[in-house]
Parts: C-alpha cells; sequence; structure tokens
C-alpha cells in the first residue's frame, strides 16, 4: 500500500516540486520514497511506500524492468501473484508483487489487467514508446486522480498532490449539486474544475498529448440471464469463496488484525480469518461516549468465541472535536460521511499494533443489508407511487422528524432518478428541487439507467437499488473513508468481501435469499451460523457511527462562521435556526453537516 504520483509534460518541464508534492503523500507510505525522472525531465514518477510484502530495499518504487525500459509506480496488493509467477513462468528476482505486475504486463500487454486479483492503482511508463499506461482495480478500492492541460498529464493517488501551494481552482459546479444531494461526489467529478477521478476497472494510455481511457471491467456485465436459487448450493459457495478471499489476503510479512465492529460483516470476516491463521488474530473495536447505540458487547462475544486478542477503543467527545476539522478535510475535496471520525479512531489505534488489516465493507452492498431497499420495493408499488405525495403530505402534518426521511423519499417527480433520490433522502440530504431552489441552476443526472435496463437480466427493485450503492455509494463514500482514514496513519486494509469473483457471484444470487423471512443478509447469516450462536447474528444492525449530531448540537462548531456565497449562507442559517429552535428537526443535521462540510473547501 502506497501513495504515487506522476507527471508526462508535453514540452519543457514547467517549474513543479516534485519532492513537496511527494511528501503530500508521505503519509500513505512512511517506509521509503523514490522519484524517477528521464534525462529530460519531461517523465516523472514518483513514490511513497508502506511495506507489506518484500520487505526489502530491492522491492522499493520506482521499479525498473530488468532492461530498464519499463518503470512503474504501484499503490495496492496483489493477491495471485504467486500463482502468476507459475501460470505464466515468470522469472523475478525478488519476492514482490510489483515485479510480477510489471513482468506480467511486459509478456501480455494491456490485458494483463485480466489476470489480477487485487486492489491497486498503477502506472507504467515505457520510455522506448514515451508512452504512459495507467490502471484500477475493478471495483475502485485503491484511488486515482488526474487532470489534462496544455502541459501535459498529471496524476496522484490524492487530490492535494495534484495542486500547486496556494492554488485553488474553481469549484465544479455540477459536483457541487452532487455533494448536496449525496454527501459525496460520484466518480469522474471532483469538486475541482479540470480534476478528475479516474474511473475504476479501466485502464488508458497518454501519448502524444493525448489521454484514451478504456473500461476492461464493468458491474453491469458480471449480470447473468438466470440468477443462483438453490439455497444450500449458495451458501456453500459463498462460504468457499469468501475463505477464498479471506486466505489469500492474509498474507503479508507484517502483522496484521481485523475490524470488528460486532455486526454480521465483520464478523464473519474475523472468524474466517481466525480459523485460517495459526496464531490468535488481532480484531480491533470502537466505541463511543454518549453513543446512542454501542456495538461493543457483541463485538466481545465475538472475539471471545474466535479466540482473538481483542482491543476496545474508548473514544471521547473532545477526541473527536478536536480533529473535527482534519476528519472534513482528510479527503482532499467535500465529504460528508461522519463515520470517517469513528474509521480513524481505530485505524489510528490498530496501526500501533499491526500495518495491515482486514474489514468487512462490501457486504451490505453485495447482500443487500440496507433498509433503503425497502423504500425501493415499496416505490416500485403501483399504489404507493400513484398516492406517494398525498402519504408525503399525511407524514408531514404530524410533523414528525423521525418519519420526515419517508415523507421526502415519497416526494419525488417522476423524472427524477430514483436510485439517487432515495439514497438521499434516507441520508436526510437536500433533495434535486431543494439543490436547483438553492444553486438557481437545473441539476443534471450522472445516473444514467441506461445501463441498468441493458442488462442480460432486468434487476428487481431492491437489486437495482444494491446496484446503485456498489457502483457509487460504496466506490466513491465508504471505501474512499476506509482508504483515506487508515492510509493516514500507514495502515493498509483488504477488503475480501469485493474480491472480484465473490461480486460475480453476488450479483446473480437470487434477491429472495439475500432477503428471507424477513431477515436482510440472509445468506451471510446462515454462514454466521457456522461460528456464532443465533443471539449474536439474528439482531437489530446498527450502522458505524458516532453520536456527532449530538455533540456538535452542544459544541459551538456549526455555529461559527461559515464562508460560501450569499445564497448558500442564506440556507446555512436558515437550516441552523431550525434545527437549533424547533421541536423534531434533528433530520436537519445531515444537511447542515453537508453545507458545513462544503464551506471549509470555499
Amino acid at each position: 500500500m502506497c501513495g504515487i504520483l506522476g507527471y508526462h509534460f508535453n514540452n519543457d518541464n514547467p517549474s513543479v516540486d516534485v519532492e513537496k508534492r511527494l511528501k503530500l503523500l508521505s503519509h500513505r507510505g512512511p517506509d521509503a520514497s523514490g522519484l524517477y525522472r528521464n534525462q529530460n525531465q519531461r517523465i516523472i514518477l514518483g513514490h511513497q511506500r508502506l511495506s507489506i510484502i518484500d520487505l526489502s530495499d530491492s522491492a522499493n518504487q520506482p521499479f525498473y524492468s530488468s532492461d530498464r525500459r519499463y518503470i512503474m509506480v504501484y499503490n495496492g496488493e496483489l493477491y495471485n501473484y504467486r500463482e502468476l509467477i507459475k501460470k505464466h513462468a515468470l522469472g523475478v528476482r525478488t519476492q514482490s508483487d510489483t515485479e510480477v505486475m510489471l513482468a506480467l504486463f511486459i509478456k501480455l500487454g494491456e490485458s494483463f489487467v485480466h489476470e489480477l486479483n487485487g486492489m491497486f492503482a498503477l502506472a507504467i511508463y515505457d520510455s522506448q514508446e514515451d508512452e504512459l499506461f495507467l490502471y484500477r482495480d475493478r471495483i475502485g478500492i485503491k484511488p486515482l486522480y488526474y487532470r489534462t492541460g496544455n502541459s501535459g498529464f498529471s496524476f496522484a493517488s490524492e487530490l492535494p498532490a495534484l495542486l500547486s501551494p496556494g492554488e485553488k481552482p474553481a469549484f465544479n459546479e455540477d459536483a457541487v449539486q452532487q455533494f448536496m444531494h449525496l454527501g459525496y461526489i460520484p466518480e469522474p467529478l471532483t469538486i475541482y474544475n479540470g480534476l478528475f477521478k479516474f474511473p475504476a476497472g479501466s485502464w488508458a494510455r497518454y501519448k502524444n498529448g493525448t489521454l484514451t481511457i478504456t473500461a476492461y471491467w464493468k458491474a453491469e456485465d458480471q449480470i447473468t440471464e438466470h440468477t443462483f436459487s438453490n439455497e444450500k448450493r449458495v451458501i456453500d459457495e459463498v462460504h468457499e469463496l469468501l475463505t477464498d478471499s479471506v486466505n489469500i489476503r492474509l498474507h503479508a510479512d507484517v502483522p496484521f488484525g481485523t475490524f470488528l465492529s460486532g455486526g454480521a460483516d465483520s464478523g464473519l470476516i474475523s472468524a474466517i480469518a481466525a480459523k485460517l491463521s495459526p496464531e490468535p488474530i488481532n480484531t480491533f473495536n470502537v466505541s463511543f461516549e454518549d453513543a446512542l447505540f454501542d456495538e461493543t458487547s457483541y463485538a466481545l462475544q465475538m472475539a471471545e468465541l474466535i479466540g482473538s486478542n481483542h482491543f476496545n477503543i474508548k473514544v471521547t467527545r473532545q477526541e473527536v472535536m478536536e480533529s473535527f476539522n482534519e476528519g472534513i478535510r482528510l479527503v482532499g475535496e467535500p465529504f460528508a460521511d461522519s463515520s470517517i471520525f469513528p474509521t480513524m479512531a481505530v485505524s489510528r489505534f490498530a496501526a500501533q499494533k499491526v500495518k495491515m488489516a482486514l474489514s468487512g465493507d462490501g457486504g451490505d452492498e453485495l447482500f443487500m443489508g440496507y433498509g433503503m431497499y425497502n423504500w425501493s420495493k415499496r416505490m416500485a408499488n403501483p399504489g404507493i407511487w400513484r398516492f406517494r405525495r398525498i402519504i408525503a403530505a399525511m407524514i408531514r402534518r404530524v410533523d414528525s422528524g423521525g418519519k420526515m426521511h419517508a415523507a421526502n423519499i415519497l416526494d419525488v417527480s417522476e423524472n427524477r432518478n430514483l436510485m439517487s433520490h432515495i439514497f438521499s433522502q434516507d441520508q436526510n440530504l437536500f433533495s434535486a428541487r431543494e439543490i436547483e431552489r438553492i444553486t438557481k441552476r437545473a441539476m443534471k443526472d450522472p445516473f444514467s439507467a441506461a445501463s441498468v435496463n441493458q442488462m442480460k437480466r432486468k434487476l428487481l427493485p431492491g437489486e437495482a437499488q444494491a446496484f446503485f450503492d456498489l457502483n457509487h455509494y460504496l466506490k466513491d463514500d465508504l471505501l474512499v473513508k476506509v482508504d483515506r482514514a487508515s492510509m493516514r496513519y500507514g495502515l493498509e486494509v483488504r477488503v475480501p468481501f469485493l474480491d472480484h469473483r465473490l461480486v460475480a457471484l453476488a450479483l446473480n444470487i437470487d434477491p429472495a435469499l439475500k432477503t428471507k423471512g424477513g431477515e436482510s443478509k440472509y445468506i451471510v447469516k446462515k454462514i454466521l451460523e457456522q461460528y456464532y450462536p443465533g443471539s449474536l447474528i439474528y439482531r437489530r444492525k446498527y450502522g458505524f457511527s458516532i453520536p456527532l449530531k449530538k455533540w456538535l448540537k452542544q459544541s459551538d462548531e456549526l455555529r461559527t462562521s461559515v464562508h460560501m456565497s450569499p445564497d448558500f449562507h442564506k440556507e446555512y442559517e436558515q437550516l441552523l435556526n431550525s434545527y437549533t429552535h424547533k421541536k423534531n428537526s434533528d433530520y436537519l443535521y445531515n444537511r447542515l453537516y453537508v453545507l458545513k462540510c462544503l464551506a471549509a473547501f470555499q
């Protein structure tokens, strides 16, 4: 796990302090640092290394081919590199997965990426042909940003490394609207004009001043005509594949652990890892004072059953508020998922004990664990759809803040994208109509339903909502949060649920097996029965969250001056007044938090 950056200047090298920009990524790889420059300084590749596999200096990057024609920088892990050495008879001189990737690229060319099982963002420069290649993993676990212009092309693992000191490009107005709607900025947008997220599951060639991006993997292409509906077979296959996924992710030359929140997904990953490991594993859980819901006791019971060395980190309100400004700026652009704070806390502590950890991210999206999927089913009911606005008006008359998100979900016009609307209003964020009122411009819909409609099988409403989350919420929110929060402290996090083989299988499981008998994530829970008693499995689901809503209301943080345009400032003050003084107005908190995060980058 590392940080990478690179430049391919079209002409003379402009004045760029590469060393200073590389230092901005030093937290991602504190173990080693390296730079490659070609003779005329037009090509520069930089790398910050976090050593996980092959800790020797021979595996440092930039990594050169034996003839020094190819130079590579790479962020991530390749889990099947040992198998690839044997399969393709690769001659390697190190124990590094980096060398395997480069050797495979040289042997197979651009299509080598289909052989890879891992998480990665990488760049390879062919010095003979003067062309640069970029690749990002299928699901988008590892980040990659880029920008193009008259001077050339540049890329980096994090957005700030692409900016000159004091540079502040204009905001992308579409990105601002999407952020207000979702709480994150979806690919390929960033908050800044001219800077982009490199698309997941894609590769690119930069040559003669032209960037060409090609998709090599899409989730919609994994959808088959028929689903798997044999319950026993599905349970056995998911369990077997998940076990293999965990097993290949346990290979590391450093101590490791797992994040164990007490929920189903982290509980299953931890149980499988404990079963596979010859030594007791380390498990990490974070809890907060004043928390409305606390799964610490469940995590402790799970840890005792699997025999792990368990660590619970208790975090106070003061600690979170002291890191508040750091947390909301950590991603390098507006980001309103407050669970970044507990992720920072558990990562900071875990990094003192281990250098690699497994997490349970992806289980909810693949096996339909979110309550919002029930809303997709409700909205597909012709009777509810026909009378949705009447029902919404009736709910609003009750003036119940706890039910306001239901009214907002129901109050949708037919020309809005229903999947993004359901997500947005389930999170109590700004609706499209509200955003258009505030910004005084039409809101573009970046989530085309065309790709969903062209699949080999028509997805049921809950499936379609989960598919939306897999492609957007998981990739551009949850995985971003885990990457930044963990890499902030030099900790690598691996995600077994997102092995692309398991993703392909899960996308084609009959949804009647994902939710059965009123139990969401039925398949996951049936596998859990092999490790834990029912009392730890069949209970209410709690999110990985902190009482930030309560803490911010007790502090002056929301009341401090926010610097934004007059229209945004007026909206913020009105929301703050309602939130502070009106009964049943707690649902407005997420809107305030979104604007607060946006203002941090003004």
